[in-house]
């Protein structure tokens, strides 16, 4: 008997960037109704899934954030685990992306940093950056752009970084 599904977000359980399809849901409710346990597995941050899941009205979900450095036991709930990249890999990781142009990103405890304005518009594409932002800001997670601030961020307790 199956007792656990995990799925990915974006791309697999999403109809979009923004909500998950009406099938999926119907699906994981019926899954949920002969007592199997759902997780979600996202690059995105805990943050993120947890106002996606709650946007979806699904309340009763593991998260498995930030490409495996946070689990959480529901949307919003306790944090069960993070792990954190040493600092100087994170700089490293940042300094070579930034040195060859590329746009750079960095996930924290508290804060998405983009390494400029335009990287936090196109990596938010689905749906206004602005509304973005606002989310993230209810969720208590900060977002901000800027090559300056994305060099202090490595000193955040960055979870990840990534360039594009």
């Amino acid at each position: 008997m199956i007792q656990l599904i995990v799925s990915d977000l974006d791309g697999t359980l999403l109809k979009n960037h923004e909500a998950i399809h009406p099938d999926n849901l119907r699906a994981l409710k019926k899954a949920a109704e002969m007592g199997v346990q759902f997780a979600v597995a996202s690059g995105r941050s805990a943050a993120a899934c947890s106002v996606l899941l709650e946007e979806s009205g699904w309340a009763d979900a593991f998260v498995i954030g930030t490409n495996g450095c946070e689990l959480m036991e529901k949307p919003f709930g306790a944090m069960l685990s993070q792990h954190f990249m040493q600092k100087e890999a994170a700089r490293a990781v940042l300094e070579v992306g930034l040195h060859h142009g590329l746009e750079c990103c960095l996930y924290t405890k508290d804060a998405i940093v983009y390494s400029n304005d335009n990287m936090l518009k196109n990596q938010n594409t689905s749906y206004a950056a602005q509304e973005f932002v606002r989310k993230m800001r209810l969720a208590g997670v900060r977002v901000e752009a800027g090559q300056e601030v994305a060099l202090e961020a490595v000193d955040w307790s960055p979870m990840k970084v990534y360039c594009v």
